[in-house]
């Protein structure tokens, strides 16, 4: 918990380590702004501190065009999330499509109960939060692709172009072309058909030691880690077929991802997934006080700082793999999921709707649990050397 003083002091010094965990309204100028933001100090009695963007949204402020506060990493999970308020903003924040009565029910409570949960914890609705959510993502892709407003709208979870630039409008009293007019292009994807845009994380990110976990594990055909640093796989979310690579911006701190636009009607959920994948919410300065004690029996140069815990894209993948991981090594594990994945899964598709990805190790589609189902996949999956 931070107290307003100590939040002034981290803006003063532009503390990319707490970007995310709080947001200063500033009073003077109508914006607000991420801890980080390298615009000029602002008077303390003219700042107020926010725990959420929607929160300063909500009290009638718009985000910051210099230090862009939808770039700021997302708030650290729960370690349990038994709180009901905070399962369904984290819900929320990993694009659910689900409706609010739908989120009251899944949670065991009436619509009333949860809204009153949620605006005592958050200290807007339900709604107002999801609205934030959006308006940040479309923001995002308005300044960096050169994805049209129809598209953006989509991406964002809008049915139609006018709702989203009517919500745009209310909520940041400009024009969705405003920013498109403006747009630095700096995360503009280099191929024809993708796009590009930036997640920060809070330093330090010890990018290379995850890169290393990941490319001993990636599954032949589905993901690779190239000598560049670039992770890069085949994605699947419910009928949308599509690739993604990210890249390491350290100057930024931050994660370049590039989408194909094949996936742009589920992008909420591949930027929560990579996300998830990259552990790009964690708070460092929490993990480095947890392992305190650890640290101080090692010695200095086995203190690596920036740690993160990869996660894993897709959830059913993950439960394959750790099947397929009992009791052989990683390396054999890693050999098996590539076999199951060309045996069990799909080509990836060459058609209209899905140009083939610019990396030519990525050929397959990673197997649906579907394909598990058949009469005869014992009997195959016993030949692959799994039974």
């Amino acid at each position: 918990m931070l107290d307003d003083e100590t939040c002034y002091q981290i803006i003063s010094t532009n503390d990319r380590r707490f970007d995310g965990l709080f947001f200063v309204g500033v009073s003077s100028t109508g914006v607000y702004c991420r801890a980080s933001c390298p615009a000029k100090l602002p008077k303390r009695e003219n700042c107020t501190f926010f725990a959420t963007a929607a929160e300063a949204e909500a009290a009638g402020y718009r985000p910051c065009l210099k230090c862009r506060p939808e770039l700021a990493p997302g708030t650290p999970a729960a370690p349990e999330l038994t709180d009901i308020a905070e399962r369904v903003a984290f819900q929320i924040r990993n694009g659910t499509s689900s409706s609010f009565a739908s989120l009251a029910r899944e949670s065991g409570v009436s619509e009333r109960h949860l809204r009153r949960v949620f605006e005592d914890r958050f200290g807007v609705s339900p709604m107002q939060y999801r609205t934030t959510c959006r308006l940040l993502l479309g923001k995002s892709l308005l300044t960096e692709t050169k994805l049209s407003i129809p598209h953006v709208a989509r991406a964002c979870g809008y049915s139609s172009t006018r709702r989203f630039e009517e919500a745009f409008q209310a909520s940041y009293r400009m024009a969705p072309a405003h920013f498109r007019k403006n747009a630095s292009g700096t995360g503009r994807g280099t191929a024809a058909d993708s796009f590009s845009l930036t997640l920060g994380y809070r330093p330090p990110y010890s990018y290379d030691l995850l890169m290393g976990f990941l490319s001993l594990r990636g599954i032949g055909g589905v993901e690779s880690v190239g000598e560049d640093g670039i992770y890069r796989r085949v994605v699947r979310l419910g009928d949308a077929v599509g690739w993604i690579s990210v890249e390491h911006l350290p100057e930024k701190c931050a994660l370049k991802l590039t989408v194909s636009t094949s996936l742009v009607d589920v992008l909420p959920e591949v930027v929560a997934k990579v996300r998830w994948l990259f552990d790009t919410d964690c708070d460092p300065m929490a993990i480095e006080a947890a392992l305190g004690d650890f640290y101080k029996q090692v010695t200095p140069e086995n203190h690596i700082p920036g740690v993160r815990v990869p996660c894993s894209f897709d959830g059913f993948e993950m439960a394959v793999r750790a099947i397929l991981g009992q009791q052989i090594t990683v390396k054999a594990a890693t050999t098996l999921a590539g076999r199951v994945a060309a045996a069990f899964g799909e080509p990836y598709p060459q058609d209209s709707a899905h140009a083939a990805p610019p990396f030519p190790e990525l050929v397959t589609v990673f197997p649906a649990p579907e394909a598990f189902c058949a009469d005869d996949a014992p009997q195959r999956l016993g030949e692959l050397g799994v039974i």
